[in-house]
């Protein structure tokens, strides 16, 4: 599916949907399942999430993985929520 095909097709797909991961789902499937081109690690929890987030970047990086870390809420700016091996991504 092509960008615009996703983004005049989204709304329809929030409405009425309860269950995030189900519309994830959806959005994923919808854009040809992009997600399977990677191993992912998702860390969850109430503390801690973005010490063990970059702890296992950093293990991985270190083993000779490439390693992309997407942490939520920003510190001080948005790029740094998305990192490629420890490297913010810049504002363009």
């Amino acid at each position: 599916m092509q960008d615009e095909e996703m983004v005049t097709q989204l709304p329809g797909m929030l409405y009425g949907e309860d269950e995030r991961v189900t519309l994830l789902r959806q959005i994923l499937k919808a854009m040809g399942q992009p997600d399977h081109a990677f191993s992912i690690i998702h860390v969850c929890g109430t503390n801690g999430k973005g010490s063990t987030s970059a702890m296992i970047a950093a293990i991985l990086q270190a083993s000779g993985y490439s390693v992309g870390l997407f942490t939520s809420p920003h510190i001080m700016a948005v790029e740094e929520s998305i990192q490629i091996n420890r490297q913010l991504i810049s504002k363009a």
